[in-house]
């Protein structure tokens, strides 16, 4: 792998680190469930669970990259149908 590629790969976990640290704790439990499946090292504390994610192999970094972006069209899903509720709402008064 080439500086380039390195870099690429580094700022994918970053934005991934970002997703995840942002996300409800539904989807922290969701994510160590994935972890958890895939027999990855995690350490945990008090202050919580924690995990390199550099030493984390391509193939379950997808499956949480897939996780996150079902969640994503879920969400916009939802949202989609509430407007649509509203504005027949609006319609109706």
């Amino acid at each position: 792998m080439n500086i380039t590629e390195k870099k690429e790969k580094m700022s994918k976990l970053k934005e991934l680190r970002d997703i995840i640290e942002t996300s409800d704790v539904l989807h922290h439990k969701e994510v160590l469930r994935i972890l958890k499946t895939n027999d990855c090292s995690i350490s945990s504390n008090r202050n919580g669970s924690f995990i390199n994610l550099t030493n984390v192999s391509d193939d379950v970094i997808g499956k949480i990259n897939t996780y996150f972006d079902h969640v994503k069209t879920q969400e916009s899903e939802l949202k989609e149908k509430y407007d649509a509720q509203e504005n027949e709402k609006q319609l109706i008064i």
